[in-house]
């Protein structure tokens, strides 16, 4: 099994980043001081996991981005200011050290990008970030959120010296996690790295052994972008929905058509089946947990069956079963 982000490399690509950071977010003139350390941690909890294995790539002359005035990004991360938390400096500083550090070229000026609603000249980072994109690597820009900023969060489409490209923007862990499982289907990850990823792009969710994609009917092509959408729903939503309908399943179950997926708790039908009933629990650590809730890809096949959030795992739902469809 790869590291979890190993499996987010670009192919064939020494470096391998994936996100390439917006240097002009960091220029928060407007930003009140008592909200400056907020939005650096964000930075920092936002550099952790993508520091990782170098993930991430900055133009070298970030550091001389005035973040307001008289301050520049380097005094953020290395000078005592009153704005800044010391723990916040030292954390960004030590995953600011494990980034790719990147001198501009030619190809990375900064030129006119519209889409999305807003029309705007991008940096030399978003610059670079587009470029990746052109040379056919999904690629991320991250940027701090900003009070004036009119750049679309999540997955664009943008016009650019005549072509259209796609380019996600992140400025929340939300924002980064739609990242990590755009990734798996725009630039396809292999079957046997798909868990990997997922521990990372599905963060509430938890994995029972033996799940396989060969248990579908459909192909492993034609079955991913749902299978990431439907657990990317069932991680962002479903312990919400249930919270907020009171566990009643008529709404949960609209709350996720109203989405375009389609869920449901198993008939009673099948409860009185103590065989069938009995194929809805899954073991997961030595427990056995119920996994009757089920995500339909198509009315008649391709079932991945969940629990209900769990309190001993932090509330966090299992998933236990890929199938073509369970005996009923």
């Amino acid at each position: 099994m790869s590291e979890i982000w190993e499996v987010y490399r670009v192919p064939g690509v020494a470096s391998g980043y994936r996100v390439v950071l917006d240097e002009s977010s960091l220029a928060l003139h407007e930003m009140e001081r008592r909200d400056i350390d907020t939005v650096f941690q964000l930075l920092a909890d936002l550099l952790t996991p993508l520091s990782r294995g170098s993930r991430v790539a900055l133009m070298n002359h970030v550091y001389d981005t005035e973040c307001w005035e008289s301050v520049r990004f380097a005094e953020v991360c290395g000078s005592p200011i009153p704005e800044v938390d010391r723990d916040t400096r030292v954390r960004l500083a030590s995953v600011l050290d494990k980034c790719v550090h990147l001198e501009p070229e030619e190809e990375d000026l900064p030129r006119i990008v519209e889409g999305g609603g807003f029309k705007a000249e991008c940096s030399f980072g978003m610059a670079h970030a587009i470029r990746c994109v052109k040379d056919g690597s999904a690629t991320g820009a991250l940027a701090l959120p900003s009070i004036s900023d009119s750049w679309p969060e999540g997955w664009t489409k943008l016009r650019v010296d005549d072509q259209e490209v796609e380019l996600h923007r992140m400025s929340s862990i939300p924002s980064l996690h739609e990242f990590l499982r755009g990734i798996c289907v725009r630039d396809p990850i292999t079957e046997s790295d798909f868990f990997a990823a997922a521990a990372e792009a599905f963060p509430l969710l938890m994995f029972a052994e033996g799940l396989d994609f060969r248990r579908f009917r459909g192909s492993y092509v034609d079955v991913l972008p749902w299978v990431v959408s439907l657990l990317g729903t069932v991680n962002d939503h479903f312990a919400e929905s249930l919270d907020r309908n009171r566990g009643d399943r008529n709404g949960v179950m609209s709350d996720f058509s109203a989405v375009g997926l389609t869920i449901s708790p198993e008939s009673p039908q099948t409860r009185r089946n103590r065989a069938a009933w009995n194929e809805r629990f899954v073991s997961y650590r030595g427990v056995k947990y119920l996994c009757e809730w089920h995500g339909k890809r198509t009315p008649i096949v391709d079932r991945v069956h969940f629990s209900l959030p769990i309190e001993a795992y932090g509330d966090k739902i299992l998933v236990g079963l890929f199938v073509d469809h369970l005996p009923t």
